[in-house]
Formats: structure tokens, C-alpha cells, sequence
């Protein structure tokens, strides 16, 4: 019997992610330096991406296992590890979805890019229910950990990209999964133009950069902490 792909890393292989994470360097190591990251301690990074938190959290001497869905961004996650000589990050594949918070920026982009795309294969779980406390708990709660455990608290990741928001559009269309298919998904229907429009008018109404050539979005996203 064929298998079929898990259709969340399929989407999340799809493009390069690296592209879009370059402009959350600053604020996932000011969301570690917040964090009280110390050495010794051992943290469990879901959603790592290529190393956003998980890098700077081993530069401060902890013991990190970074787990991502996409094994393309585990790959790139190893080789920044590699580069600085960081023993004590790790990076390997899996999905946190079976443990049965994300930006407002990104929440606001997939509602735009679903009017245009089909809908999404079965089995497919959005990344922004980890933006919900009752799927947090929910979660958390069929791994075996109580409710009294998770705290949750908002807080605000930064967007930076060297150039204007129409450019910062371009790269979510040529390297951001979502996006990408949203936009193969237009140009079948001729819309592609609409969906192009649209988002820049997002981009450029959540710019707050001063200057004309550069983009800083801010974007809120859900802080969980699980003790244990």
C-alpha cells in the first residue's frame, strides 16, 4: 500500500523557509534573552525552523534539541549548528502536532492566501491553533502534562527585511509554503494579480519602518510555558 505524505511537511519542505526566518534573527534572540536561558539547562525547541531560538538558546550554554516537521529546515538548523561549533544544539525531524503560538503577520497572510487556495488536504493542522490555549492545552494535556502546568502570555516578534514591503511580499510568494501555493492556486483563476495587490496593501499598512526602503512589522504571537 502507497503512503501518503504527512500534507503539514509537505507544505513546510515546500520553498525555503531560511528566507523568511533571516528576518526574525533580532527578535528570536531577544525572545531568548527574555527567556532566562542559562547554561545546563535542557530546552526542547517545537517548531525550530533552521535554529531561530534554538541557536542563540545553545549560545547561552544550554542543551537544546531543536524538532521540526520539515527535514529541510532540520538540515539547514545542523549546518548554522556546524558553523559556530554549537555541540550542545541538536536538530531532528518530527512532528509537534502529535504531542496529542504564532504571529499575527502570519495569521493575517494564510486568512488572505486561503481565499485563493483549495482547501487544504485532509489531515492537514493549521499552525496557528498553536495560537489557541484551549488546542495548546489540549495538546499538552494528551501528552500527560496537567493544565496547572502551561502558562501562556502575549507577546510581540519583529519582521525585519532590508527593502520595501512589496519586495518583503516577493519573498513570502517565492519561498514561503502557504503563500507559494496560493499563488500557483491565482494564477489558474487569473487572480494572481489580486492576490499580489493585496497582501502588499497588508505589508504596507503593518509597516512601521521610517524608512521608504526598509520593512519592520511587528506581529504578536502566544508565549507557552510548560513546566515539568
Amino acid at each position: 500500500m502507497l503512503q501518503t505524505m504527512n500534507p503539514n511537511k509537505a507544505l513546510w519542505e515546500k520553498g525555503d523557509f531560511t528566507r523568511i526566518a533571516a528576518t526574525m534573527r533580532a527578535s528570536g534572540e531577544a525572545l531568548v534573552n527574555s527567556l532566562g536561558v542559562r547554561r545546563g539547562l535542557k530546552v526542547l525547541d517545537l517548531g525550530c525552523g533552521d535554529g531561530t531560538t534554538a541557536i542563540p538558546e545553545a549560545r547561552l550554554g544550554a542543551d537544546v534539541l531543536g524538532v521540526d516537521i520539515a527535514g529541510n529546515l532540520v538540515e539547514a538548523g545542523r549546518r548554522r549548528a556546524a558553523a559556530e561549533s554549537l555541540s550542545n544544539c541538536r536538530f531532528e525531524e518530527g512532528d509537534a502536532s502529535n504531542l496529542d503560538a504564532l504571529a499575527t503577520l502570519v495569521a493575517q497572510i494564510l486568512k488572505t492566501s486561503s481565499a485563493y487556495s483549495p482547501p487544504p488536504p485532509e489531515g492537514f493542522v493549521s499552525p496557528m491553533t498553536w495560537g489557541v490555549e484551549s488546542h495548546v492545552e489540549e495538546r499538552f494535556g494528551k501528552a500527560g502534562v496537567p493544565r496547572e502546568k502551561i502558562s501562556f502570555a502575549r507577546d510581540t516578534y519583529l519582521f525585519e527585511f532590508p527593502g520595501t514591503p512589496a519586495a518583503f511580499v516577493a519573498e513570502f510568494r517565492n519561498y514561503y509554503p502557504p503563500t507559494m501555493n496560493a499563488f500557483e492556486a491565482a494564477r489558474g483563476n487569473g487572480r494572481q494579480d489580486e492576490l499580489q495587490r493585496e497582501l502588499e496593501h497588508l505589508f504596507e499598512a503593518q509597516n512601521t519602518a521610517e524608512q521608504r526602503d526598509a520593512t519592520r512589522i511587528p506581529a504578536t504571537f502566544l508565549r507557552v510555558t510548560v513546566s515539568v
